[in-house]
This record gives structure tokens, sequence and C-alpha cells, in this order.
């Protein structure tokens, strides 16, 4: 009996050691959440890829890094990445006040055409956020709207650890006038709506009309208004974010330009003798207010099916391949157009080039983004320095180039050419590295002033090659700022508050803290 004890014993013992093996597998193969998440991940679409359309309108033609494609992999997946960086920052409305409760998305850049972001987070008491375990690589912060403030979308490097969000009040305008055809008639029952909501109006018989429009303070996108009726082009009327001050906006007059046809407009675009698939084609009224889009298919056809009898301008846009293609002034008529567009070919070259601070030390793994100067060729590239600071990128179209980073810190490189010299090198100095500047900003008698704006300025010229690089503060209630990431050397730094002188003044990072005072504005309604 005791050695079928003891061997019931040894059988449970080794049954519970095989669990706890299973569960630290499991902890040590699973992929750990990113940080405290909000209801599960959704399901991440297939990355924003060469040749679609991003929000903005334009063409994305671009090459991800390797880390990227692996972040992008891990998301269509539904997995999270998980790496060594991180990014922080502090949320603060336009007069400083550190804002709790705020909703915080991050989602990598080359998916930034999804809506749902796999991470969340929450400002807390002190406007504090912050999001670890990010791999290298651009990300996408995006805040949530609330009824007081505006949504706010930034872009910034894995790695920002001061990434201060500034939040724009909402603010209602009650927005007036009258609509009329260009008789001087007025126009009954035409529908008046702002972008991106429910709230609109019509106008009555008199051609009358009036609703309130939210709009959003300096800092924020203006807000437009669409006037459509039937058997009349479609009209968008902005909107001036600097106009919510008044709290009421006259619109006076607006006029609609009828139509009483519709046509066909179809074409083929081609190069080199074959068709060109994929290319966005556009047609824009003069004025703007109305645009029609296609896309050609693999034999390089496009159909417009309904279009507005009236003049445009026609626009094809193609890969980096080709040279863009415009028509001004097409005229569109009762019986449609057909169109043969034949684009022309890029020429390209290599691009070699060598990244590093004023020092000539390496700027390693870092990313940027290069865009042809010439405003007939389309799409960004993207560009990742090794180990030792050395990228080569291409074929990319010879000529200038303009070398940017689409996230924070924002840098800017001018004056690099691409040539046929295969073996030319560009040095190019960057604004990166291991140094944090902080800072307090006073007034004269050393109290604290919050909502300081604090501009770091940096440039440096060399061989033609103009770098610049800018980064954005907000003092918090102490005062307190800080950069990070940055590159030795003199930087400007540009401070301005409220009530307060604004302050320019040089700094070496190399020498620790900075202490800014800034004198109290004078009023211009005191008596001398």
């Amino acid at each position: 009996m005791a050695i079928k004890a003891r061997s019931l014993i040894g059988a449970i013992a080794a049954a519970v050691s095989v669990i706890v093996l299973l569960v630290f597998a499991y902890k040590l193969f699973d992929v750990p959440p990113i940080m405290a998440v909000e209801g599960p991940p959704e399901q991440i679409s297939t990355p924003l890829r060469p040749g679609v359309e991003a929000d903005d309108g334009q063409v994305v033609i671009s090459e991800f890094s390797e880390a990227e494609e692996a972040v992008s992999e891990r998301l269509s997946s539904g997995t999270q990445p998980v790496g060594h960086h991180s990014i922080a920052g502090l949320i603060l409305s336009e007069s400083g006040e550190l804002l709790a409760d705020i909703k915080v998305f991050v989602l990598l850049r080359a998916d930034f055409q999804n809506k749902h972001s796999p991470w969340t987070a929450t400002s807390d008491i002190s406007g504090y956020f912050h999001f670890d375990s990010l791999l290298p690589g651009d990300y996408v912060i995006r805040t949530g709207e609330t009824a007081r403030f505006a949504s706010v979308k930034k872009y910034v490097r894995a790695g920002t650890r001061s990434v201060n969000i500034v939040l724009s009040e909402l603010e209602e305008l009650w927005v007036h006038g009258v609509v009329k055809d260009r008789s001087d008639q007025p126009l009954a029952n035409v529908l008046v709506a702002p972008k991106d909501t429910t709230n609109s109006a019509y106008s009555d018989a008199e051609g009358n009309f009036g609703l309130m429009v939210t709009v959003a303070g300096s800092g924020q996108p203006n807000q437009g208004l669409r006037f459509s009726l039937t058997g009349y082009q479609s009209k968008r009327v902005v909107i001036r974010a600097n106009q919510a001050q008044a709290k009421a906006v006259d619109l006076s007059t607006v006029y609609l330009e009828g139509y009483n046809a519709t046509a066909e407009v179809l074409g083929w675009v081609q190069a080199e003798q074959k068709p060109v698939a994929n290319a966005n084609v556009l047609l824009r009224t003069l004025d703007g207010a109305d645009q029609y889009q296609s896309a050609t298919d693999a034999q390089g056809l496009f159909i417009f099916p309904e279009v507005a009898v009236g003049t445009y301008d026609f626009t094809v846009i193609p890969s980096s391949d080709y040279y863009i293609f415009t028509q001004e002034g097409l005229e569109v008529g009762p019986y449609g157009e057909e169109l043969s567009v034949t684009l022309q070919p890029v020429e390209k070259g290599v691009l070699k080039g060598h990244l590093v601070d004023i020092h000539y030390q390496p700027v390693a793994d870092f990313g940027l983004w290069l865009t042809s100067q010439s405003p007939r060729v389309s799409g960004s590239h993207r560009l990742v320095s090794d180990s030792l600071g050395y990228f080569e990128i291409g074929p990319v179209p010879l000529g200038e180039v303009h070398i940017a980073s689409y996230s924070i810190p924002q840098i800017n490189v001018r004056g690099v050419i691409v040539t046929d010299d295969a073996d030319a090198t560009t040095l190019i100095t960057l604004d990166v590295g291991g140094y944090l500047l902080e800072g307090y900003v006073v007034d004269s008698q050393t109290n604290p002033i919050r909502g300081a704006q604090v501009a770091l300025i940096w440039s440096h010229e060399q061989g033609g090659v103009l770098s610049h690089s800018a980064r954005n503060a907000v003092s918090d209630e102490a005062g307190y700022f800080d950069f990070s990431r940055i590159g030795p050397g003199t930087h400007r730094l540009n401070v301005s508050a409220a009530g307060f002188q604004r302050r320019l003044l040089d700094h070496d990072v190399a020498a620790g803290s900075v202490w800014v005072e800034l004198s109290e504005a004078e009023d211009p309604n005191r008596a001398p």
C-alpha cells in the first residue's frame, strides 16, 4: 500500500510539473500585450501598398523597411508587435491645461488608413500617456474627439518620449446666407451640409438657410459646407477656423451653376507601347468644388460613366516610373469624350549616402522618405541607414530630391541631387542622437509659466546640402519641458507665452538643462 501511495503521489507531482512547464512555455512564447488595451485588438487590414490612394488624395508609392514590413505582417494577422521602443507624452489644451481621460490611439504609419487601432491609452490626471514595447518605425498617434476638443493626428517616430499633443477646443458657429442661381433667382430645397457630420439644413422658398457648424481652433483644418441640388453642380464653401471667434458667419449669396446633362468620359493610358495599370485618373472642376476619380485597369482603360457637362482639369497620376500627365480646360460636351494618354518614362538613378551628426558620428538604422522635387513625379521612397549610417536607394528619379521625416522630429533635407554617377556618396548631417534637453520657463519672479510654446530649431549646411530640424513642446504646470533624441551642437529655442515677450536663445545641448525667463509684454493701453 505504501508503494502504491508513493506511486500515486509521484504521478500527481509529475502531472503538476507538466502543467507548470506548459504555463511557463505559454508565458515565454506567447506575445504579451503592449499595454492595458481596452477591448480585444481589432483585425487590421492589409497595410497601404504602392499605388494605393492615401487620405489626402495622393498616390503613395513607397518602400517599407524590413522592420515596418515585419510589423505590417503581424498586424495583418492580428498579432501585436513587440519591441524595445516606446512613445510617450502629454495631452494639453491650447492654454496649457493638462487634460485627463483623453483617448489616444497609435497605429503603424503604413496602416494609417485603417480607422481602428490595436493599441489604446488614456491620459492620466497629469495628461500623461505612453505606449511601450514598440518596434522601430513611424507611427500615427490620434486622439479621440470629445464634446470639448477636436481629434488631432500626429506622426511620431518610435522612441520619442516627449510628444506634446495640443488640442483645440470646438466652437459652435452659426452660418447663414442665401442660395441663388446665376439668374439671381432664389433656390429652394438646397441641401447645406458640413463635412463628416449629420447636422445639415435646407434652403427655404426664398433661398435662405442657416445652421450650426462645429469648428476647431486655429491649429485645426477648416470646415467645409457643401451645397447640393439636383440639376445643379454642387459647390463647396470653406469656413475658416479663425472665424469661430465671430460666433456667426454671413456667407451672403452662394451661387450654384446649373447643368442639364451628363456624359461618359473614357480613355486609355499607355507608356512605351504598353498599357499602364493602376494609374489614378482625376477630373476636377475649375473651381475645385467637384472631382471625379477613377483608375486604369489591366488594359489601361478608365471610365467615368456620368460626368456633368462642363470644363475640367484632367490628371493622370501613375507610379513614379512615369511622369504625371495634366491637361487643363478639358471640355466635356453632351456626347462625352474619348481620350488617349501616352506617358513619358522618368529617368532614374541610384542615390548613395551617409547619415551622420555634426561630429561625423553615424546615425544608424534611421529611416527617412525621399520625394522628387519635380511636380511631374509622384510617390515617395523609403530609405533606411545601416549600422554605420550608410544607405543606398534606387532606382529613384534623377534630379533634386527632398528628404524628410513624416514624423516627430520634423527633419527636412534639401539640396540632394540624384545623378547617374553610381560611385558618388552624399553626406547628410542630421539632428539625431542621444541627448536629452530639459528646461523650465519662468517669469521675472521665477514663477513657472504653464502653456508656453517652446520650439527647438536646428540647421546645418555642408556641401550644398541643407539640413533642418524642428521640435515643439508645451510647458506644464511647473514650467517644465523636454526634448529627447537630440543630436549634439547648438540649437535655437523659440519660446512664447500669452502675456509675455517672445524670447530667442541659442543653447548647446551638451551644457545641460536650460532656464528660460520671459519678460511681461508691454501693455499698449498703459499710460506713459
